[in-house]
């Protein structure tokens, strides 16, 4: 039933139809709430007629919104309403999608032909990016073609309809193969609603591998096939495999030999050899990893023309004997080694013979034992790496022997070596000069020769989250949690304040600095966790004046405008690709829109010197998913659910066998919804769907929790919700301030919370709730230092929490609801402590580390010495574990993604590349 303008489904207004194909309507609507446009798929009247069909649609696409990537356009849920119309009333069903503005490749192809290399190379990595990111979930596309690929106008990849073609199957592929019968994919069964959308159908099968094409069941190989089969296209301009008919073409899939003399004669080498392994017919002999493809394409990118093709491309073989692999690794030795000569070279030529300005795009290979930190882990949040001025120095973080360690190589080198006494340290950056590096370590702000020699410490930094080095000799840091922004000379001294938090607005930190031109304003990083927000911010330091330049990024770098340029750029990472956007600080003009400038860039982990070379470590800007496992007082771990979502904030039920915890799927700016987990069963249930809503705390009784929540933009609370479905989410308090509470215990009578937020004028502070009576909220622990993670002991009468009134996270004790004395509990630091249900131990992490500590409550506190249990990659981060109630287990959230990486790109002169871009050449 076509929609008009104006039409709603739920919080969603129709704006305009955007097109229709085999698997719907599809429209643009506005979503009311978020205020973001969006595209809505209306589901077919004959798929949502049948409850099996749509039952099983609805599962698939539980699935597929866990799948989050740049270049893949997300789902965001599912959307049923009643719309009345001049028969009646008729039920809608339609999935709601990320709407990607742009042109499809098949647009491009039909209106431009051929597409040059240039132009083709950076759009196909881009889809094999997708791919990797989707297969690597196990979700398969199954209908790749260049109708489901939009290139928006900043050259950003988005894939369409990721696994809908499965999703919409009129039965499941299990039910058909054990009815001995063909795959659903297969174009030879089609229901009467399949024939009517012949071009659909023909579209498809287009693109369909040859084992799809004969009904048979696929893999993420068959969108290898028809990665190939776009790609080709793109290249030549022209379908592969075409016919009149569905018949005709599917015959054509299956036996048309491949004209590879159609491609352009300046294909590279790597594009043949990908092509090549795609579009082999035997699954067996395909490539089998579309990572493999995407590292082909890169190095295309680089590659000088062939001569013309051969008739064919032969797949490589599946194996080589062993004389012959040594045969064969000679040249590719050679060629490295030539490699790091040209490299020497570029590096170490007179100025005379380039004019100084060497271009260049390569990887740098580090040691296996000296490999650079690559995600986040405690104590370091961003900038595992610093170029020097010059652009011929890289120091970086490096994880060495269970810690971390500076290295520093030079360009022109092949191995790295260590800098002498920076064991712990983190963020490094470059004096003016190049001759110093500043770091942080041991809760200290230091500087250490580039050369070698000792370290000198300069300040306290608890925490540090970053530095900058001004040409007039002054540091500009962040030392940690409770304070905002300090500077002193690099000699030493007294620290003065550039910024303080303005607790009021819910700030948490200020981080990562980066001294602007002129040196009388500095750049910097606002997180706000209470508002779910960070905000990049340039303070005046003769005014003290803030102002807010971009919102929702973070770690962002200014780049001055180079001679010729019309203006500099604010350059930051967002979602895996780095982007630069126009700017100059010295006017109050915002900043420009920003373009994409390359893709695959770690967030926070690039650097750029004065010289114009670019160094950053590849990877995706997609969040890490995380598994929940039960994890025993050995370390020995189970899974609690298959699969891998984006968890948070742990609470395990009274009894033990439900956990009540947030999933949020793709970082800050998307929704996040409290669940429960059934240890028992292996699955989760939602249980908000309003707002965004996290932190659950049980009721002792175990029938009902509370959590934060967010409504509309300003409306920040605290809710109780029954678990029997018998009443909506109670509102119990509301936050006067925008500022978002994190409930953390309740007494065990029910009648009082516990939970964290900030006044106006500190930082986190612990206060109680009554849940009857007056429900009055009262300050429980005030103070200037930030204090959070308040947990009650089982019997009501003393409470564990964490503060940073040392500098340092620390944990302490209380008596509950006081007054009483106060006793320091971790050794080292701490973080969210957690008591046994007998009230006899309490546990807590360190880094990696659960430990343990023996306490006696009975006639005043008395703690013991804390010892390990063990040590694991678990998320570290709020509320990361809880205990089970007979204590021999732990439920916690696990990280399976590596942790570092051997390499490093560098771009040489990228000034230029830079401004080339930003002028669309």
């Amino acid at each position: 039933m076509p929609l008009v303008s104006g039409a709603r489904l739920g919080p969603y207004e129709i704006v305009a139809p955007l097109g229709e194909g085999g698997m719907g309507e599809v429209y643009r609507a506005t979503d009311t709430r978020l205020r973001r446009d969006v595209a809505i798929k209306i589901l077919p009247a004959e798929f949502t007629g049948d409850a099996e069909r749509l039952a099983r649609f609805e599962r698939e696409a539980q699935l597929l919104a866990q799948l989050h990537h740049p270049n893949i356009a997300s789902v965001f849920g599912l959307e049923e309403t009643t719309l009345s119309t001049s028969t009646g009333e008729v039920v809608v069903r339609a999935l709601v999608m990320e709407l990607a503005e742009g042109t499809t490749l098949a647009e491009r192809i039909a209106s431009a032909g051929p597409m040059s290399m240039a132009d083709a190379l950076p759009i196909a990595r881009q889809m094999a990016d997708a791919l990797d990111a989707a297969h690597e979930k196990g979700i398969v596309h199954r209908d790749l073609k260049p109708q489901n690929v939009k290139v928006t106008p900043d050259g950003t990849v988005k894939v369409l309809d990721f696994g809908l073609a499965k999703a919409m199957d009129p039965a499941t592929e299990a039910g058909l193969r054990s009815a001995g019968s063909a795959s659903a994919e297969s174009p030879t069964m089609l229901s009467p609603a399949h024939v009517t959308r012949a071009g659909w159908i023909l579209g498809t099968a287009a693109y369909m591998a040859p084992e799809q094409a004969r009904g048979r069941a696929v893999d993420k190989r068959a969108d290898i096939w028809a990665f190939g089969v776009v790609v080709y296209e793109m290249l030549t301009g022209r379908v592969l495999f075409d016919g009149e008919t569905v018949s005709d073409v599917l015959a054509a899939v299956l036996t048309r030999d491949i004209d590879w003399s159609a491609l352009p004669p300046d294909t590279p080498a790597p594009v043949r050899r990908v092509l090549g392994r795609c579009l082999v017919r035997d699954p067996k002999d395909r490539l089998r990893d579309i990572g493999d493809a995407s590292t082909e394409l890169r190095e295309a990118g680089a590659a000088a023309a062939e001569p013309a093709p051969p008739t064919s491309v032969p797949a490589p073989p599946a194996s080589v004997p062993r004389a012959r692999r040594t045969r064969l690794l000679v040249p590719w030795l050679v060629a490295a080694a030539a490699c790091a000569l040209a490299t020497w070279a570029l590096w170490n030529r007179p100025a005379a013979m380039g004019g100084g300005r060497v271009e260049g795009h390569f990887a740098i290979t580090l040691p296996a034992e000296a490999p650079l930190v690559a995600l986040e882990i405690p104590g370091i949040s961003s900038g595992p790496l610093a170029v020097s001025p010059d652009g011929r120095h890289v120091v970086y973080v490096a994880a060495s022997d269970g810690d971390t360690r500076l290295y520093a190589r030079a360009m022109a080198d092949l191995t790295p070596r260590a800098l002498p006494g920076t064991e712990g340290a983190t963020l490094p950056f470059f004096s003016p000069d190049g001759t110093w590096v500043g770091f942080f370590a041991e809760g200290k702000l230091k500087k250490t020769p580039l050369a070698g020699g000792t370290p000198a410490t300069l300040a306290d930094a608890p925490a540090g989250h970053g530095g900058s080095w001004s040409a007039s000799g002054e540091i500009v840091f962040a030392p940690g949690e409770t304070t905002g922004l300090l500077a002193l000379p690099d000699t030493g001294g007294t620290p003065r304040a550039v910024t303080t938090l303005d607790f009021a607005a819910g700030d948490d930190s200020h981080r990562w600095p980066q001294w602007l031109p002129g040196q009388r304003a500095v750049l910097f990083t606002v997180l706000a966790w209470s508002r779910e927000t960070t905000d990049i911010v340039i303070v005046d330091l003769d005014t003290g004046a803030r102002r807010t330049v971009v919102e929702g990024e973070h770690f962002a770098r200014f780049v001055p405008a180079s001679a010729g340029a019309a203006a500099g750029h604010l350059v930051f990472v967002r979602a895996g690709a780095l982007m630069a956007a126009p700017f100059d600080p010295m006017r109050p003009d915002p900043v420009g829109a920003p373009i994409t400038i390359i893709d695959g860039v770690r967030a926070g982990q690039f650097d750029v010197s004065a010289s114009g070379v670019l160094v950053y470590t590849p990877g995706s800007g997609v969040a890490p998913d995380y598994s929940l496992v039960w994890v025993d007082r050995a370390g020995g771990s189970r899974p609690v659910i298959d699969g891998a979502r984006g968890y948070e904030d742990l609470h395990l039920s009274p009894d033990g066998r439900r956990v009540a915890l947030t999933i949020e799927e793709a970082g800050p700016e998307s929704p996040a919804h409290v669940w429960l987990a059934d240890t028992e069963r292996g699955t989760l249930t939602r249980v908000t769907f309003e707002g965004f809503s996290r932190d659950p705390v049980w009721m002792p009784d175990g029938q009902s929790i509370v959590f934060g929540s967010k409504r509309g933009d300003t409306t920040f609370g605290l809710y109780r919700q029954r678990l029997d479905g018998q009443a909506s989410a109670e509102l119990v308090w509301a936050s006067p301030i925008p500022i978002w509470p994190d409930p953390q215990s309740v007494t065990p009578d029910g009648r009082v919370l516990v939970f964290s937020t900030k006044g106006r004028d500190t930082g986190d502070d612990i206060w109680t709730l009554s849940l009857d009576g007056d429900r009055t909220a009262r300050p429980w622990l005030q103070s200037p230092a930030p204090e959070w993670n308040g947990r009650l002991s089982p019997n009501g009468r003393w409470i564990v929490y964490n503060s940073g009134e040392s500098g340092a996270t620390e944990i302490y004790v209380q008596q509950f609801p006081g007054p009483g004395g106060k006793w320091l509990v971790s050794q080292g630091g701490g973080s969210n402590p957690i008591w046994s249900r007998d009230g006899r131990q309490l546990f807590y992490r360190q880094a990696d580390k659960i430990l343990a500590v023996d306490v006696e409550t009975s006639a005043g506190f008395r703690a013991g010495k804390s010892t390990v249990l063990f040590a694991g990659r678990y998320r570290y981060s709020g509320r990361d574990f809880d205990v089970a109630p007979d204590g021999a287990r732990f439920v916690m959230m696990r990280n399976d993604d590596p942790r570092t990486t051997t390499t490093l790109h560098v771009l040489l002169n990228w000034f230029a590349q830079l401004d080339a871009r930003a002028a669309g050449r």
